[in-house]
C-alpha cells in the first residue's frame, strides 16, 4: 500500500475494477483505448495508468467547476493525492466536485470517478508507481505554467521561444521519457542513456504539432503559444493573428515551426534502433510519428482560420495497413517525408 492508503481505495474485485477502467478509457479516448492493445501486455497497465492520471489532471485544468485559484491549488496537490492518499484531501476534492452547481461536462464526469483511478494506481508495483508519479508531476507543472500565464481575459502570447520549449518539455517531453523508461524497465534492453534525450526531443516535437494544429482553438481561448519573439519579427500582436491581412506573416512563423519540428522528429530512426525488435511495440512508437508528419503536411498546405485540420480516416487506415513495410524502411520514408515537406515550404 501507499502511505496513508485506505482500505476502501483497494477494495472490490480486480476483475470488476479492470472492466471499469477499460470502459473509462474507451469513453475518454477511443483511439487510445484501441491503440493500447498493440503494446506488450506487461506494459499496458502502467502506460494506461500514466495516461489516465494525466487526463484527470487535464480535466482539473479545463473544467468550469473550479475557479483558477482552486485549479492551481488542486494541480499543485494532485500528485500527492496518489502518494499519500490522505482521506481528508480526497474527500475535500470529491466534495468540491459533487457540490459544484454546474452542468455535467466530460471533465466533471471524469473527475467524479476519481477514486477508481486511485484503486487502479494501487495495483501497480513500486517501480511502475515511481514512473507514473514522475510523469504526473511534470505534466502538472506544465499545466500550472499554462494556468498561471494565461488568465483568459485578454489574448496573450508566450513571451519567448524558451518559454514555449519549457512548456513542451513538461507536457510532451516528459511523457516521451516516461514511455521510454517503461519500455526499458519491462524489456531490460541494452540502450544508450542518450535515448532519454531523444525521447524528450520527440515528445516536445509532437507537442508542437498539437500547438500548430490548434492555433485557432487556442486563440478562441485567448491563448497564443507562438512567442512574442516570433510575432515581433513580423510586427504582429497576438490579437491580430486571425486577421486576413496578416495571414501571410502568420504563415511564415508557422512554416518555420513546421520545418524545425519535422527536423526534430528525424531522431526517431536513431531512437528506434535501440528499441527491442517487437513489431507491435515499434508500431506503437512509429504511428504517432507518421501521423505527426501527415499533420504537419496538412498544416503547411491547408492552414487557415475557420478551416479545421484533421487527418483523413483513409490516411490513418493506410498507415496501419502498410506498417509491416513501413517499419523496416522507416529511415528512407522519414527522409522522403521531410524532403517533401521542406520543398513545399519554398520560402523558408
Amino acid at each position: 500500500k501507499s502511505p496513508g492508503c485506505h482500505p476502501e481505495l483497494v477494495s472490490g474485485s480486480y476483475k470488476k475494477m479492470n472492466k471499469q477502467i477499460k470502459q473509462l478509457l474507451k469513453t475518454i479516448s477511443r483511439s487510445f483505448y484501441l491503440s493500447i492493445k498493440f503494446i506488450p501486455k506487461n506494459m499496458q497497465k502502467c502506460f494506461a495508468c500514466g495516461y489516465l492520471l494525466c487526463r484527470y489532471a487535464d480535466s482539473i485544468a479545463d473544467t468550469n467547476i473550479f475557479t483558477n485559484e482552486r485549479k492551481s491549488y488542486w494541480l499543485q496537490k494532485f500528485p500527492s493525492l496518489y502518494i499519500y492518499q490522505q482521506k481528508n484531501d480526497i474527500e475535500l476534492l470529491l466534495k468540491e466536485i459533487f457540490e459544484a452547481n454546474k452542468q455535467s461536462t466530460p471533465e466533471k464526469k471524469l473527475l467524479e470517478s476519481f477514486k477508481l483511478s486511485l484503486s487502479f494506481f494501487n495495483t501497480l508495483d513500486e517501480e511502475e508507481k515511481k514512473l507514473v508519479l514522475e510523469v504526473l508531476e511534470n505534466v502538472c507543472k506544465g499545466m500550472l505554467l499554462d494556468l498561471e500565464y494565461f488568465d483568459g481575459k485578454k489574448i496573450k502570447a508566450l513571451e519567448t521561444k524558451k518559454q514555449l520549449d519549457e512548456y513542451c518539455y513538461y507536457i510532451g517531453g516528459m511523457p516521451g521519457v516516461f514511455w521510454t523508461k517503461l519500455i526499458m524497465l519491462k524489456t531490460k534492453a541494452h540502450h544508450n542513456p542518450q535515448i532519454y534525450l531523444q525521447a524528450e526531443k520527440i515528445g516536445k516535437a509532437l507537442q508542437v504539432v498539437n500547438i500548430l494544429k490548434d492555433i485557432e482553438q487556442d486563440y478562441n481561448l485567448k491563448r497564443c503559444y507562438l512567442s512574442q519573439e516570433d510575432l515581433k519579427v513580423y510586427n504582429l500582436n497576438p490579437e491580430d493573428i486571425n486577421k486576413p491581412q496578416n495571414f501571410y506573416k502568420l504563415k511564415q512563423i508557422i512554416d518555420g515551426h513546421i520545418l524545425s519540428t519535422a527536423n526534430n522528429l528525424k531522431v526517431i530512426n536513431e531512437y528506434l534502433s535501440q528499441i527491442p525488435n517487437n513489431f507491435f511495440l515499434k508500431l506503437s512508437i512509429v504511428l504517432p510519428i507518421l501521423f505527426a508528419f501527415e499533420t504537419l503536411t496538412l498544416i503547411a498546405r491547408d492552414f487557415n482560420f475557420g478551416k479545421p485540420l484533421k487527418i483523413s480516416k483513409l490516411k490513418v487506415y493506410s498507415a496501419i495497413a502498410f506498417s509491416p513495410l513501413t517499419i523496416p524502411f522507416l529511415n528512407i520514408i522519414i527522409r522522403k517525408k521531410y524532403k517533401t515537406l521542406k520543398n513545399s515550404l519554398t520560402h523558408i
